[in-house]
């Protein structure tokens, strides 16, 4: 995957060469790679070409990386650390940090774009999806809602709303897009992919709150307990440390139900799927 997304960043000496350089240093600084293994894995399944599910997991790491840029700025987490470095406006300067996470977004989309293989009508579909997904109803809107959840009284099903946004939402369109990437047009399919994309996004985003309070930093690659330390309503906290690891199961086997339907479980995406709940970073 590194190989990929080398190719298709600005090399470090294009002027402007800083912005340039937090770019390469956010996005190529490790990471699971997780959204581009469900893109794989999916579209594999579907029969996609693989140089177009490398450049469609290249656009979404991207994504991935100009969320967690902005997301670790003083302004929203105020965090020093993403995996397992300082983050980018520790290293950069905040300035820099907001212009490269706007700059890797801009760059997701030209990618996108420019998949000429694929069907038209899919590459609109797939520019769509990608802009809803991360967008005020998507990414950038659970972004506000979990801003505004601190130091707040708030229900568990408010949460899991945000959660779908927050984190679902961008996952749930990995699928999508690997669907799409394969000139798949079958409704039925989409539709159960969707369904375990949100399933499975929710029980991912309510593992990080579990890890996030049981794993220890070194581990993390970010900052252990730093959503308890700025008051913020995580599923755990609301429900319990057993309730949360029992939601999240309950969501783990829905998702595969999805999959099942979608007529798409196999030993690859059941073993994905089930690491999104077993993992410790």
């Amino acid at each position: 995957m590194n190989f990929i997304l080398n190719e298709q960043l600005p090399s470090e000496s294009t002027h402007p060469t800083k912005l340039h350089q937090a770019m390469r240093y956010s996005v190529l600084n490790g990471g699971k790679r997780l959204r581009p293994a469900f893109i794989f894995a999916i579209g594999n399944q579907l029969h996609a070409d693989d140089q177009i599910l490398s450049m469609v997991s290249a656009a979404i790491e991207m994504i991935h990386t100009y969320s967690l840029i902005h997301d670790d700025l003083p302004a929203i987490d105020n965090d020093y650390l993403r995996r397992g470095v300082p983050t980018c406006h520790v290293a950069y300067g905040e300035a820099t940090a907001i212009l490269a996470g706007d700059a890797l977004h801009t760059l997701a989309f030209e990618i996108i774009s420019s998949l000429d293989s694929v069907h038209p009508d899919n590459v609109l579909k797939m520019i769509r999806v990608l802009a809803r997904s991360i967008g005020s109803r998507g990414l950038i809107g659970g972004e506000e809602l979990d801003i505004e959840m601190v130091n707040q009284r708030v229900t568990v099903n408010e949460v899991e709303s945000m959660y779908q946004m927050k984190t679902s939402a961008l996952l749930t369109a990995c699928i999508q897009l690997a669907v799409y990437a394969a000139n798949c047009n079958d409704e039925h399919v989409l539709v159960n992919l969707t369904k375990y994309g949100q399933s499975i996004g929710l029980s991912f985003q309510i593992h990080d709150d579990i890890i996030g309070i049981e794993t220890d930093t070194s581990i993390l690659g970010k900052t252990q307990n730093k959503d308890i330390d700025m008051n913020k309503p995580i599923y755990p906290v609301l429900v319990g440390m057993r309730r949360a690891k029992e939601r999240r199961d309950q969501l783990y086997e829905e998702a595969i139900e999805f999959l099942k339907k979608a007529g798409c479980f196999n030993p690859c995406l059941e073993g994905l799927s089930r690491y999104i709940i077993n993992r410790d970073f």
